[in-house]
C-alpha cells in the first residue's frame, strides 16, 4: 500500500500527520532496528518552492510570449545544431555502383571488388533508362555524387542535380518493384550543410538534402542516407565514410551525416531562446521589397513591416494590379505607402527594372523579403518538369536573381522565408522541401561572403492549415498567422 505525504491545495502539516496516522492504522510490520545516536536537525527554516503543474491552453499564445525581454525559451523557436557522434564500424564486403564524374572510378576501386561506375550523363534527360535499370541489378549500394559547380548562386545547377537524382529514384523504384531487394541509395554532397556560420555552403547540393529527406519518407525500401563532406575530401576518406554509413543496420539509425575534420556530425533541432531585443524600428525614408506579396504570408509580412515603421513597401507579384488596395488603405494611416508592382521575380530583366527605380521615384532600398510560393503536390516517381519549374522559379530562381541585383544595390536586410519541411521532409512535395533546403544554404553562403542574410524555417501557418487540412496529419500544430509573423 502506498500512502502520500503531500497533496495539492491542502495544508502540508495537516496532510502529513493525517497520512502518518494512516500508516499506523495499516499496521506495518515491525522491523528490528539497531540502536544509534540521535542526530540534531538544524532549526534553519526550509526553503519552500512550489512545483505544481498548472494546466494552460496550448492554443492561446500572448503576443509578449514571442518577444520575451528576458530571452527565455519559447516552444516554437528551435535551431539546427550538429553534435558529434561516433563513426560507425564499416560492414562487410559489398558491391557499389558509383554514379559520378571522372573521379568516380577511383572511388569505386576503393570501395572494393565488384564495384563499378556510371557517368552522370546516364541521368541526363533522354538517357538510357533501360541501361540504368539493368546496371542496378547485382549491386548492394548505389552512390550518387554530383559534380561541384564553380558558381555558388547559380540556380541552373540546382535544377540539374534535382533532375538527375529524381531520374535515379524512378529507376530504383522500378528495380524495387521488380525485385525483392533493391540496392540502397546514398547521396554524397559537398558543403551542402554548413556546421557553423562562416562555413562554405553549396546551395545547389543542399537541394539534394531537401529531396533526400522526402525520398526517405516516400521510398524507405531503398533509402540509404545523405553524406556531406568538404569538396576537398580525398576519395580514400570518402570511401571509408561510405562503408561506415552502409554498415549501420539499426532501424533508428541516423541517415543524415556530415563529416568535417574527421568528425561525424548529425542534425538535431534544439530549443533556443529568442533574442532579448526590442521591436526593431525601420529607418524612415527607405523602401522594403516584398516578393510574393499576395500569397499566404505576404499580407501579414506587409502589416508587420508597416508596424515596424516602414515608409515605403514595394509589393511584387506576377499579376500586379490593385489586389492589395484594401491593405494599402489599412497601413496608410500609420505613414506607410504601399506600392504594387507587376514583375516576375525569377526574371532578371523584369526585376532589374524594379531595382532601377530605387533612389529615383522610390526611396533607397533597405530590405528584401522573399516569401513567394508556387506549384502543387507530386510524388517523386510522378513528378514532371511542369511540377518542378513553378516551385523552383518562385523560390530558387528568385533568390538567385535578388542576390545578383542586390550586389549592385546593397541592402541591410535580405530575408528568405523557408519551411521546416526542408529539414524534416514531407511526402509529395520533394520540390518544395528541396527549394527550402536551398534557401537555408543560400543564407549561409551569403553570410560567408559578409553579406546580410536571414532565413526563417516556418512551421505550419494557420491560414495554410485551413486551406490544406491534410497538412495537420504531419503532426505540426498550426501557428496563428498574426503571432508567427512577429
Amino acid at each position: 500500500r502506498n500512502i502520500a505525504t503531500l497533496q495539492r491545495d491542502t495544508n502540508d502539516t495537516v496532510t502529513f500527520h493525517t497520512n502518518l496516522n494512516a500508516t499506523h492504522t495499516a499496521r506495518p510490520p515491525k522491523v528490528p532496528q539497531r540502536g544509534g545516536r540521535r542526530v540534531q536537525i538544524p532549526t534553519t527554516p526550509w526553503l519552500h518552492t512550489h512545483h505544481w503543474f498548472h494546466a494552460a491552453s496550448p492554443n492561446t499564445v500572448q503576443r509578449n510570449a514571442i518577444a520575451d525581454p528576458d530571452g527565455e525559451y519559447h516552444e516554437w523557436f528551435h535551431q539546427l545544431s550538429w553534435p558529434v557522434r561516433d563513426i560507425p564500424q564499416g560492414g562487410g564486403e559489398s558491391s557499389w555502383l558509383v554514379i559520378a564524374d571522372e573521379s568516380g572510378a577511383e572511388l569505386a576501386e576503393l570501395l572494393g571488388p565488384g564495384s563499378r561506375t556510371m557517368p552522370l550523363s546516364a541521368l541526363a534527360a533522354g538517357g538510357d533508362a533501360d541501361g540504368l535499370s539493368s546496371v542496378l541489378d547485382g549491386v548492394d549500394h548505389v552512390v550518387y555524387a554530383p559534380s561541384v559547380a564553380a558558381g555558388r548562386f547559380d540556380a541552373a545547377d540546382s535544377y540539374a542535380s534535382f533532375h538527375q537524382l529524381r531520374r535515379l529514384v524512378v529507376a530504383l523504384a522500378a528495380s524495387a518493384s521488380a525485385n525483392s531487394k533493391a540496392p540502397r541509395l546514398f547521396v554524397v554532397t559537398r558543403n551542402a550543410q554548413p556546421a557553423v556560420d562562416g562555413d562554405r555552403a553549396n546551395p545547389a547540393h543542399a537541394v539534394l538534402w531537401g529531396l533526400g529527406r522526402t525520398l526517405a519518407l516516400e521510398h524507405p525500401e531503398f533509402w540509404g542516407g545523405l553524406v556531406d563532406v568538404d569538396e576537398t575530401l580525398p576519395p580514400e576518406l570518402l570511401s571509408m565514410y561510405l562503408r561506415a554509413e552502409a554498415g549501420i543496420t539499426d532501424t533508428d539509425r541516423d541517415d543524415q551525416a556530415i563529416y568535417r575534420a574527421g568528425e561525424r556530425r548529425v542534425p538535431r533541432l534544439e530549443p533556443r531562446p529568442l533574442p532579448a531585443v526590442p521591436l526593431t524600428r525601420l529607418e524612415s525614408g527607405t523602401s522594403h521589397l516584398v516578393i510574393g506579396a499576395t500569397g499566404n504570408v505576404g499580407p501579414h509580412l506587409i502589416r508587420q513591416l508597416a508596424e515596424m515603421g516602414a515608409s515605403t513597401i514595394v509589393a511584387v507579384s506576377r499579376r500586379g494590379g490593385s489586389q492589395l488596395s484594401d491593405l494599402a488603405a489599412e497601413v496608410a494611416p500609420g505613414g506607410t505607402t504601399l506600392v504594387e508592382v507587376a514583375a516576375d521575380a525569377a526574371d532578371e530583366a523584369s526585376m532589374a527594372r524594379v531595382f532601377d527605380r530605387f533612389g529615383k521615384d522610390l526611396p533607397p532600398l533597405d530590405g528584401v523579403y522573399l516569401a513567394s510560393l508556387a506549384g502543387g503536390e507530386a510524388l517523386l516517381t510522378d513528378m514532371t518538369e511542369d511540377d518542378l519549374t513553378p516551385m523552383f522559379r518562385a523560390k530558387v530562381d528568385a533568390a538567385a536573381v535578388l542576390h545578383k541585383l542586390s550586389l549592385r544595390t546593397p541592402v541591410r536586410r535580405f530575408v528568405l522565408f523557408s519551411s521546416i519541411t526542408g529539414l524534416l521532409g514531407s511526402r509529395a512535395v520533394a520540390h518544395y522541401t528541396a527549394a527550402n533546403a536551398f534557401a537555408d544554404a543560400f543564407a549561409h553562403a551569403r553570410r560567408a561572403l559578409g553579406l546580410p542574410a536571414t532565413v526563417i524555417d516556418w512551421g505550419l501557418w494557420k491560414s495554410w492549415s485551413d486551406a490544406q487540412p491534410q497538412m495537420k496529419a504531419g503532426g505540426l500544430e498550426p501557428m496563428p498567422n498574426e503571432v508567427a509573423i512577429r
